[in-house]
This record gives structure tokens, sequence and C-alpha cells, in this order.
């Protein structure tokens, strides 16, 4: 594959450089260092400041001379400022969106002719940042956001030339931009345990999804802003209701089958002990019928007997309280319960047969 990377000198430029390694690659960067990966990987090396509005025109006659050709365009290159946009200067605002937006348009813009000739493919690094405000860095954040609008355009616009556009979106990443922060062990590990992966994401992490997004794999995938990022995205709705430990499953689990009334804490009961509990809690509300029975008025005593409706009520409550197959056979239980307390005796079974029936 004849590709085009940028930022390759380090990071995530270099990651993605030494996965399409060997081929013929033309290796673009600030740096002299370039030219030092370039001759490791046996590819073409070439030092531009990306800032500068005519480095589209200068990549693009480079590739063309040396490729022959491109397949791929990776736009990695990119710059922060750690500044507050109040205190930014408007050359700080102007070099930082030179570099990490309009470069990918220029670059794009350039070699749009090569990479319509074979079906190419565009990725631009973008951020977790384009989605997300990121302070202090203000210009980057905005920097980022308008990049990844600008993939989703040029996907739009160069889809019938069959040239497919989009993006990654880093999260928390060691590279050489961030080497600072992350080669501190103790900040390293506390800014891991907030990611939902438990860690700080590694160049090769990037790089294996923009090798995805330039191979004929990704034939069908365009316009789309992947975040690679341990799921950090997901943490802004828990981190403002505050996060809490999850409690055991056991408990939970025994919080649902005690009902309201029993503690979150209650150990799991075995399924005779919970019909019992259910039926226990019907017992305040569900009363046998007053109707005093015939054997009551001859003086005889007898256990009080429980309508159908009542039952069946009894029945209903304690198979709602139990989950799932529990609460079935439960509710089965009390149906055979309610048959066979209203179960003729067997002197009335006798006389309700017709003649000549025996047993």
């Amino acid at each position: 594959m004849r590709a085009v990377i940028t930022g390759a000198a380090s990071g995530i430029g270099l990651a993605v450089a030494r996965r399409l390694a060997p081929g013929p690659l033309l290796l673009v960067d600030v740096s002299a260092r370039v030219e030092e990966v370039a001759q490791e990987l046996g590819a073409h090396a070439l030092v531009a400041d990306l800032s500068r509005p005519d480095a589209g025109e200068l990549v693009a006659a480079e590739a063309r001379e040396r490729l022959g050709g491109v397949d791929a365009l990776v736009s990695n290159a990119g710059i922060a400022q750690a500044t507050l946009l109040l205190e930014l200067s408007v050359d700080g605002w102007e070099r930082t969106f030179n570099v990490n937006t309009r470069a990918t348009w220029l670059l794009a813009k350039a070699l749009h002719p090569l990479l319509a000739d074979g079906g190419g493919a565009i990725v631009a690094t973008a951020s977790i940042a384009s989605v997300e405000p990121a302070p202090p860095m203000g210009a980057y954040a905005a920097s980022k956001a308008a990049l990844a609008m600008l993939v989703r355009q040029l996907a739009h616009e160069w889809g019938p030339d069959g040239i497919r556009c989009n993006c990654v979106s880093p999260g928390l990443t060691h590279t050489g931009m961030t080497d600072a922060s992350y080669s501190d062990p103790v900040l390293r590990a506390e800014r891991g345990g907030r990611v939902p992966l438990r860690r700080v994401g590694e160049p090769d992490d990037v790089a294996a999804v923009i090798e995805f997004l330039v191979s004929p794999g990704a034939a069908y995938v365009t316009g789309t802003n992947v975040l690679v990022d341990g799921g950090l995205d997901t943490c802004l709705l828990p981190a403002v209701r505050g996060i809490t430990p999850r409690r055991p499953r056991v408990s939970m689990m025994a919080e649902r089958m005690s009902g309201a009334s029993g503690p979150a804490s209650e150990p799991m009961r075995s399924k005779p002990a919970r019909a019992k509990r259910a039926v226990e809690s019907t017992r305040s509300t569900y009363r046998p019928s007053q109707k005093m029975s015939s054997s009551k008025r001859l003086g005889k005593s007898s256990p009080p007997r429980w309508s159908s409706t009542r039952w069946s009520g009894i029945a209903g409550s304690a198979g709602s309280a139990l989950p799932g197959a529990a609460g079935i056979q439960t509710s089965l239980l009390y149906a055979l319960l309610l048959m066979a307390r209203n179960k003729p005796s067997g002197a009335s079974l006798m006389r309700a047969r017709p003649p000549g029936m025996t047993s």
C-alpha cells in the first residue's frame, strides 16, 4: 500500500508506519528524526512544516515522485497548547488550527487526483476532545472538533470519487506529546483508573484501528469518527451523578426476592424459604373468610376456610414477589393448594357418583 503518513516521527504516526511497513511509504514530520525512522523502515522521508499554506502541494509533489501514486493518506500531525481561551493569543489559535485542521484539508485537496485514481482512503487523527471539552486546551478541542466535521464533509463530497474518509479519536494515550504526564507512574495509574478498561492507551491501540480503516476490509466504511478511548466517553454522566461502589450481585438479588420491606443486604434464601416469606407478607392483607361454616354452627371446631378469590390473590402476590421461574413455580404451588382446599370430601364424592359407578 502506497501511503503518506504525517506526524510519523513518533507516537501514533510512528506506530502506523511500523504497521504498514514494509511498503512504499512517505513519512512526513516537522522533526528531522523522521529521516532516521524512514531509514529504519525502508521508507521515504520529508521534513516539512504543515502549518504552511503550501505544505499540501509540497507533500503531493513528493508523493508523486517517490511513490508514483497514493492509496492512503494518514493525516496524523497535530499540536496542543495548554492555554485557557481567555489567555490564548490569536497567533496561538491560528497555528493550532493551521496544523490540526487546515493541513488535513490542504493535503487531501492536493492528493485528491492520486487518491481518486485507485479508490484511496483518508484517515485523520482527531481526539476525544473533538466530542468533549478539554480545558485548558480550548483551541486544541475546537480544532479537533472542526477536523472531525471536515472529514465527514469530505466523505460526503468525495464518496462518488471512490475516496473513503474517516477519523479516529484517541482518548488518554501515551505519546510523545503526553510523555511528561504518563511517564509518572502514579499519575498514569490515577488517570488509567478513571478509564473503564482501567489503563492508559498506547499508540499501537490507535494505529491498529487506522490500519483497518485504510485497508480493503473497511471498503464500506466512510464518514465515521471512531473513538479509541477505552470507554472514557461513557464516563460523563456517572461523573456528574457521583460514582458509587456497586453492591454485590447476591445482595441485589436478595433485595429483589425479599420485597421492598426486606433489607438490601439480606442473604439469599432457598426457594421454600422465599415462598414461605411471600405467604407471610400477604397475611396482613388477606384474612380467612369470616363466613361461619355449618360445622361451627353445630359447635364443632374446624380450621378457617379461604375463599378462592383470596387464595388466587395470594398466589398472584407470592408469584410476583419472586423473579422468573421461581415466581411461576410459586403461583402453581398455590394454585394446587387452592384446588386441594376446595376439593370435595370422599363422602360427598360417593354421594355424587352416578348409579352403577364403582371405584
